[in-house]
């Protein structure tokens, strides 16, 4: 396994230095050959690391060398939707330098791959966050790394959470804020990246919405260096491309599987990431709408769920920034192909 690791980790460096074509936001559509074969080739890797049950190499663990100047935030609310810049050693005048306020909840959102600050993730969320509720939303970039390969975005995801970590600290000991006003969303490996922020802070966030974490290259066998239940005080996941991008197993104390998770209607079976953003779509609509219309029943499968087995079942809203934090396990709903894709509560016929 060690042997494999290193050639492969060979094979990836000559990427190291590419990055990927962001001028379109491919992201939010559709991949260029060249990200396809390569999350093939880690899909598959990542298979065999889980399937060997020895230990994983360190190449695959990380981290990425990363400079406090390589990542940047963006703070935003109500008397400032514009936002302002910082760097992270100006976190500690924060007040001073931006429109943050104390007395508001504080919600970090945070990319994934192939994204920046700006892409479209950021823009449905913080739109969302800041139409329902003044909240202070701070927007981190990473885009340094988050445009390279995905093997070589994936070293990064550590550090980059230890310095959001780090961040969150300062601000709650400069400032005398409670750890648990802190909530973060991310999407992709910007989800790991909340994580790793959670975790250096021991887990005391208030909650973590994990929007289609990444899957490959995230072993079921290092729950410690991915983003797992320990992370905050309540982990909600919404799992939409896990055929491909995302990730096929429970990790959070809630796991939400619209149609299924592996793939979404409307999106065209293939390679590209269009299922993928479509857990930011679903969560950005599930704040703005006048009900929350992603009613998901608890179920032990999905294949459970179309034959009407669990209509008598635990019901619980999938998004929102409200959680019912003694609901655990895993829920299933369906959804329209095009917006509005939130259906209410749908009788399905039992199958006899």
């Amino acid at each position: 396994m060690q042997t494999l690791a290193i050639l492969f980790f060979l094979a990836q460096t000559v990427l190291f230095r590419v990055a990927y074509n962001l001028e379109s936001d491919r992201s939010n559509e559709e991949l260029s050959l060249e990200a396809i074969k390569e999350i093939q080739q880690l899909i598959e890797f990542t298979k065999k690391v889980d399937e060997s049950q020895e230990p994983v190499p360190k190449l695959l663990q990380g981290p990425l060398r990363v400079s406090k100047r390589d990542v940047h935030l963006y703070v935003y609310n109500r008397n400032d939707r514009n936002g302002k810049k910082i760097a992270l050693s100006e976190i500690g005048e924060i007040k001073l330098l931006t429109a943050f306020d104390t007395n508001l909840d504080t919600v970090f959102v945070i990319h994934g791959w192939l994204n920046t600050f700006n892409s479209t993730f950021n823009n449905v969320v913080n739109t969302a966050l800041l139409g329902i509720r003044d909240v202070n939303v701070i927007s981190v970039d990473w885009d340094k790394f988050s445009r390279f390969s995905y093997f070589t975005a994936h070293l990064a995801v550590p550090s980059v959470g230890k310095f959001v970590g780090k961040s969150i600290r300062n601000i709650s000991e400069v400032y005398s804020y409670p750890l648990d006003r802190f909530s973060l969303i991310g999407h992709s490996l910007g989800a790991h990246i909340c994580g790793f922020a959670g975790r250096y802070v021991d887990g005391l966030v208030f909650s973590i919405t994990a929007l289609d974490p990444a899957g490959p290259l995230y072993s079921k066998l290092l729950p410690k260096n991915r983003l797992n239940v320990d992370d905050a005080r309540y982990v909600e996941v919404i799992h939409t491309d896990a055929m491909f991008l995302g990730m096929n197993y429970h990790i959070g104390d809630i796991d939400y599987w619209p149609n299924g998770g592996l793939y979404q209607p409307g999106c065209d079976v293939s390679f590209g990431s269009c299922s993928h953003s479509r857990s930011y779509y679903y969560f950005g609509e599930s704040l703005v709408s006048e009900s929350n219309n992603f009613v998901s029943t608890d179920c032990k499968s999905f294949k459970a769920y179309e034959a009407g087995l669990c209509q008598n079942n635990t019901i619980s809203l999938m998004g929102g920034i409200t959680y019912n934090e003694t609901l655990t396990g895993d829920f299933y709903l369906i959804t329209n192909k095009t917006s509005p894709y939130g259906l209410g509560y749908v009788n399905l016929p039992i199958d006899t």
